[in-house]
């Protein structure tokens, strides 16, 4: 939100949030201390009151409050705005500052000038209606002012043509809750002497203005199908509802919200295949897109938004199961669960102990937005925790995000350690979330044929078309990424693998008074092809039966539609506190001249924070010295290569440390010989432009912590490796010794094969193809007749289970996935255990690509 100032709450919040840097400007500039979507109500307000008041009117009265203003900042801040707002109105009704009429281009922007007209009335309305602002509480001026705004607003009827968004959401908020707040104050004064210190205390709203107040929300029409759409779901059908809710309280009428409250909590449910809402495996997608591919319209393909329109899924939820509860209107007990799973999925995906933030990867084009942050609040989960519609575990989930919010506010470290480490595989979005007992975070990113990388809407998201191929990110506090974006090198996007152009930057957007479309415009030209859908189908995700290992594994090949195209097969394994990455066949499909720019691996993006520390060896296993970076510099030398032998040809980095995180770039046991690379390591400082990524303004500068690899490839036709590890909780004074100890050991890193043996006693592997690996230690060697992910563990004690009604004890458990999500049956062999293969029927539907768990006997 710019890091303006605005008084947001239950409407107002997710209004501004879509409406793209809507601006309050408010004199007290604490982004902080935005209201979201209200505080812990008293508890009168979650029971009647007393039998005689209407469900109708608490549900009003809930509303009313949930949108006050709940710290002494925040409330000055909308006072602050309330008194600019009503000093500067002109006699006709608008304001001098607000573009009423802006250009094309402006339009299709999320940031419709026009808007700012709503938003301001919205934000009035509650300073009218708040007991805590003697200086706009009830007063004449500040009504009659509103009223004038509304009047023009109707008479105007501004719509915008290039954004259905603006028109059927953002406004149809905006006015109904302006609308719901003065026509409460008219019900809560009814009592009141007409005059009090000079001061008319009982306004009446208008008939007719209140009937446009009403004619406005059915704008909000979920049966009507926006431009490439074929219907409203998800997170856009909840927020027209909340219109529509806002039209039966003004309205008076019981049926109208009861339609409009069931279709909000409707959404609850399950959607199928890859189109937009909450999904079998806790990920939420909007803006599904079908592509053409060979001339045939094909998908379509599911977007993972968890963050961002899942964001504002979530809160409007939470906020309606609370203003509900107890009334004719509250969620009914068949919608808990789904419920229940989603905010343990929600809990998951929001990440760091300090600052916690969505992940990156869960956004999508809202990265383009400063100061991106979680509106929840602490005490609104509080709130829901109090209600009997969550589960046991979701009760907790919720009571450890209020705990990490309450961090924020508070100025507190809340620790985000457990017992235990945590992997959450998310099949249908082809993402996982590893979480350790030391309180890091990773989270990987990726897309095939059937999901989408990411997207870019209305000039937001215009560099981000690598944002879905491998992103690899890495957290502790919850800020390492934040506000970072503008400066960016966005072909360096961390994890991710790609042909470094130089192309990472666009024009500036056109001015308001250029031609549209602006065809001379790189960033608009190439916004509609940032987003695509994968080419291949081995792209998948498996967690351990317990949560307690993980894996990834990722067949690349580069969209059709993009130039520099490569193809490369890469895979993850989370243990012991950190996660190793292999590649292999890492190639050029292109090697023209004009297309031999550096093949690069990009391995961390961030801020700087602190000292980086470079383990340097001679001999590729052994750490000779250690050497500080200087500030402000970047150097590049010869990564250690694999664990070959390098002789006395020069220093070379075996490990980067950097804020408790040591990336290991040699030694790694059984890796192979990696293809010679040079490491690039920058503690540099840049400056960016908001405005290069999206539509926000402001240039910003900070020194930014990046590595990546440049792969030694040949133009000939050579094919490039991979192999380094990320571990975490390592300080720099650590880091040689734990770079000796490594996370795992590699067993294969062939085109078909990538395995690794992980500490915890886990046979990791990643079958592209059909293939084998064998562990000596073990005298197995496993083989799959398929491509699979396995994880194949020999705990201590040994596993028990129920096999056909009988109690049996194993040698062994298995995991497996079928990364295609096309299989039926998966067979596997253990030589020496089950040497003539047993075959294991894969989950179906819905759950096609998602873990099955067995014993082996």
């Amino acid at each position: 939100m710019l890091g303006t100032s605005v008084i947001c709450s239950l409407s107002l919040a997710l209004l501004v949030y879509f409406s793209k840097f809507s601006q309050c400007y408010a004199s007290v500039h604490t982004p902080n201390d935005v209201d979201s979507l209200g505080t812990r109500l008293p508890e009168s307000y979650y029971n009647k009151e007393s039998e005689a008041e209407s469900d109708i009117g608490v549900l009003r009265n809930r509303i009313v409050h949930s949108f006050m203003p709940s710290t002494p900042i925040a409330t000055l801040q909308l006072l602050n705005s309330t008194l600019l707002w009503t000093d500067t109105m002109l006699p006709n009704g608008t304001w001098a500052d607000v573009d009423y009429h802006p250009a094309p281009v402006a339009s299709l922007r999320n940031t419709w000038p026009p808007l700012q007209h709503v938003l301001r009335l919205a934000s009035m309305a509650t300073c009218y209606a708040s007991k805590n602002m003697s200086h706009c509480y009830r007063r004449q001026t500040v009504f009659d002012i509103i009223v004038r705004g509304l009047e023009f607003w109707f008479q105007a009827n501004l719509t915008n043509s290039f954004n259905w968004y603006q028109n059927e959401i953002s406004v149809p908020i905006g006015v109904g809750q302006t609308c719901v707040l003065l026509a409460s104050t008219e019900d809560i004064m009814q009592d009141a002497p007409s005059r009090k210190n000079g001061t008319e205390m009982s306004r009446k709203v208008p008939p007719a203005l209140l009937e446009d107040c009403i004619r406005t929300a059915t704008r909000a029409d979920w049966n009507h199908n926006p431009p490439g759409m074929t219907n409203v779901t998800g997170a856009n059908l909840v927020w027209m509802a909340t219109a529509h809710v806002y039209q039966g309280i003004l309205a008076e009428n019981q049926s109208s919200i009861s339609t409009a409250v069931n279709r909000i909590f409707g959404q609850l449910y399950i959607t199928k295949n890859h189109t937009a809402g909450f999904k079998e495996d806790g990920s939420f997608f909007q803006h599904d897109h079908g592509q053409t591919k060979g001339g045939i319209l094909v998908g379509p393909f599911g977007q993972l938004y968890n963050g961002g329109y899942g964001a504002g899924f979530t809160e409007y939820m939470i906020n309606w199961v609370l203003l509900t509860n107890g009334t004719v209107f509250e969620l009914d007990p068949m919608f808990a669960s789904l419920l229940s799973r989603f905010l343990l999925a929600q809990n998951t995906v929001i990440v760091g102990s300090v600052m916690p933030h969505w992940d990156i990867s869960v956004i999508g084009r809202e990265l383009a937005r400063p100061n991106h942050r979680v509106s929840l609040t602490a005490q609104q989960l509080r709130s829901l925790a109090t209600l009997p519609v969550l589960s046991a575990d979701a009760r907790h989930a919720v009571l450890s995000l209020a705990h990490r919010l309450e961090g924020v506010t508070s100025g507190r470290l809340a620790s985000t350690a457990s017992t235990t480490h945590t992997v959450r595989a998310f099949w249908k979005a082809d993402y996982i979330v590893s979480t350790w007992r030391n309180g890091y975070t990773h989270t990987l990113r990726m897309f095939s044929d059937r999901t989408l990388n990411t997207e870019c809407i209305a000039e937001e998201n215009k560099l981000g078309k690598h944002m879905g191929a491998g992103a690899l990110y890495t957290y502790h506090s919850g800020a390492e990424y934040n506000n970072s974006f503008p400066l960016w090198d966005w072909q360096l996007v961390p994890g991710t693998t790609v042909v470094r152009d130089g192309n990472s930057t666009c024009m500036e957007v056109p001015s308001k008074d250029s031609n549209f479309p602006p065809s001379n415009n790189s960033c608009w030209v190439n916004c509609p092809t940032t987003y695509a859908s994968g080419e291949t189908s081995r792209v998948g995700v498996l967690a351990s039966a317990g949560n307690e290992s993980g894996m990834a594994m990722f067949d690349f090949v580069t969209p059709r539609m993009w130039a520099n195209r490569i193809r490369f097969r890469k895979s993850w394994f989370f243990d012991n506190g950190g996660v190793m990455v292999l590649g292999s066949g890492i190639e050029r499909l292109d090697t023209t001249p004009a297309h031999l720019h550096p093949l690069t691996t990009a391995l961390e993006q961030r801020w700087l924070v602190g000292d980086v520390v470079l383990g340097l060896t001679r001999d590729g296993r052994h750490t000779t010295r250690t050497q500080h970076m200087p500030p402000n510099a970047s150097i590049t030398l010869p990564a250690a290569d694999g664990g070959t032998p390098l002789g006395t040809d020069g220093e070379r980095v075996l490990w980067i440390a950097h804020d408790g995180t040591v990336l290991v770039l040699g030694a790694i046991a059984g890796a192979g010989t990696i293809s010679p690379a040079t490491v690039t390591v920058s503690t540099e400082h840049k400056r960016g432009d908001w405005a290069a990524i999206g539509v926000a303004n402001g240039i910003m500068g900070g020194n930014v912590f990046a590595v990546h690899l440049t792969h030694a490839d040949s133009a000939r036709g050579g094919a490039a490796g991979l192999a380094y590890a990320m571990l975490t909780g390592v300080s720099a004074d650590d880091a040689a010794r734990a770079a000796a100890l490594r996370a795992s050991l590699v067993l294969s890193r062939s085109a078909a094969v990538h395995a690794v043996l992980q500490q915890n006693r886990t046979l990791a592997a990643a079958f592209f193809t059909a293939g084998a690996v064998a562990v000596d230690d073990w005298g197995i060697r496993l083989t799959a007749h398929q491509p699979c992910s396995v994880l194949l563990s020999l705990p201590s004690p040994l596993p028990v289970g129920r096999v056909a009604g009988r109690t049996v004890r194993g040698w062994a458990t298995l995991s497996i996935a079928d990364p295609t999500q096309s299989l039926q049956s998966a067979t596997i062999a253990v030589t020496g255990r089950h040497a003539a293969g047993i075959t294991i029927d894969l989950p179906q539907g819905e759950h096609a690509g998602s873990a099955a768990h067995v014993i082996l006997q």
